[in-house]
């Protein structure tokens, strides 16, 4: 039975990683793009499919998230042909406040304490702030060796706190599936991948340009060799998109293919010099790239005056 979840307004849902990929995970980059316009988990409560403006998802497998029994949210699973994406989302009762989660094959593996009791604040998988809690998961951190199209079982431990609209609370929830330990509430959640089951559409996410330094990516103009243009997709995730190339002084941002700017989160580009590592420094751009139209690539430019800049984009995965 087919379904559709409604998961934004604006075109602020629907993608993911067609040609999903997994590089490192980095120490996490301490600061903040801007956040997404609308909370999500508010924005989606009496949508009906088909609205202008509204992506949907085509055959999600969607698991109740409860607290104490009463359901406060939704777990949405589906998969492309290499990579897993997961969307929690509230109710009209319940919004989300934050999202730890684990995946994998072996439920053996989830991280606990001495007595098994599982310990959320392990889980690798976290929120980054933009409160529309989406998670991409290549299938290469699923587990070593799995393959997403061979339909293996994925078992996913989801702890989320919500927040009651009505009173405020703050209440603990766990994705409905198999108790893990008597000693806990904690539940796993079981997903069988059969056919890819994203339908198309884009999602944002921050992007940061250069190299990690003084837990910050930076850029130096003088360093010609091409720099990486990382997407964060976890509180302590990241994916390599692109690369950097300089010429006559401007910044040339080389996108995959399926990777570009969004006008979804504005400004698209942010820049900012400083003589030196760690230092505040002098905002030298904000707002849309200069050269917005592929095949000519996107690019900022020139950079002069500064000895380090960080170049901070706002970027979206379309397939």
């Amino acid at each position: 039975m087919k379904t559709s979840i409604l998961l934004g307004v604006m075109l602020v849902v629907g993608s993911l990683f067609w040609s999903c990929n997994s590089d490192q995970i980095l120490p996490d980059y301490e600061g903040e793009m801007l956040a997404v316009a609308a909370d999500l988990n508010q924005e989606i409560v009496g949508l009906k499919s088909g609205e202008a403006g509204i992506m949907s998802i085509d055959d999600p497998q969607s698991f109740p998230v409860l607290h104490k029994g009463e359901e406060v949210g939704t777990m949405n699973v589906m998969h492309s042909y290499n990579c897993l994406v997961v969307v929690f989302l509230g109710n009209q009762n319940h919004s989300i406040d934050r999202v730890q989660l684990w995946v994998g094959t072996n439920i053996e593996e989830v991280p606990s304490n001495p007595v098994n009791k599982p310990t959320p604040g392990r889980f690798p998988f976290k929120n980054f702030g933009f409160n529309n809690f989406i998670f991409l998961i290549p299938q290469d951190q699923i587990a070593e060796d799995y393959f997403l199209s061979e339909g293996g079982p994925v078992f996913l431990v989801a702890h989320v706190e919500t927040s009651n609209r009505q009173t405020g609370k703050s209440e603990s929830s766990w994705s409905e599936g198999e108790t893990l330990s008597p000693k806990s509430n904690a539940t796993s959640t079981k997903y069988l991948p059969d056919t890819p089951t994203l339908s198309g559409g884009c999602f944002p996410f921050p992007a940061y340009c250069g190299t990690m330094m003084n837990k910050a990516f930076y850029l130096d103009p003088t360093d010609v060799v091409d720099q990486r243009i990382v997407a964060k997709i976890g509180e302590n995730n990241w994916l390599d998109i692109g690369y950097l190339s300089f010429d006559s002084g401007n910044i040339i941002f080389n996108f995959d293919q399926e990777w570009m700017f969004t006008t979804l989160v504005e400004p698209e580009v942010v820049v900012t010099g400083y003589n030196e590592l760690g230092t505040n420094g002098q905002l030298i751009y904000s707002g849309i790239p200069l050269s917005p139209e592929r095949p000519i690539y996107y690019y900022y430019g020139p950079l002069e005056g500064y000895n380090y800049y960080t170049v901070e984009l706002n970027v979206q995965y379309c397939y």
